[in-house]
């Protein structure tokens, strides 16, 4: 009886699925399925960015559930670093997750309707009322989805974390600034 007694704690002491306790660093199953994320499936070599270039030159884009790139893997990669190549990457990605969340059209409904208001409402000097700028660069800077995006495309697991209706924070005039700083719009 004594045994039974000993062996009895001992069982207890091990780790069962039901009452195992977890930490941030540990790797279990549980924690995957958690921060599982749909990614869209990616398609190089595509005529799809050249069709949706009619104001400016696009060299990927997002049509739920792909992404598509104009130019090869390995075009790309002659071109530009592996490192660019998955940030531009998880900038579509993150476009994959704005479009899952809104099923999709609403999505598309968004973009195109905040492109043609800053076609319409940006000046130079940012969003104003019927300012007329015309500017599909400056448009593109100011469009919601496309801030949140560019906001966080250097952030490799940020889609692990992303908020459900992270794009409603924008536009901001800071990140259309930092956006156009960096590519010269």
């Amino acid at each position: 009886q004594r045994q039974q007694q000993e062996q009895q704690p001992q069982q207890q002491q091990q780790p069962t699925a039901k009452n195992k306790t977890t930490t941030n660093s540990d790797n279990t199953d549980n924690d995957a399925e958690a921060t599982m994320v749909f990614r869209g499936w990616v398609v190089y070599s595509s005529f799809v960015p050249k069709m949706f270039s009619c104001f400016y030159p696009v060299g990927g884009f997002t049509l739920w559930p792909f992404i598509f790139f104009k130019e090869s893997r390995e075009a790309i990669l002659r071109e530009t670093s592996a490192k660019d190549l998955d940030v531009f990457l998880n900038h579509e990605q993150i476009h994959i997750s704005q479009a899952t969340e809104l099923c999709c059209i609403f999505m598309y409904l968004i973009w195109v309707f905040d492109f043609f208001k800053g076609l319409i409402c940006l000046g130079s000097s940012g969003p104003g009322c019927c300012a007329c700028g015309c500017d599909p660069k400056q448009s593109y800077v100011w469009n919601r989805l496309e801030q949140e995006a560019f906001d966080h495309e250097r952030d490799q697991s940020y889609l692990e974390h992303r908020r459900w209706w992270a794009w409603r924070a924008y536009p901001t005039r800071e990140v259309a600034e930092q956006w156009g700083r960096l590519y010269n719009v």
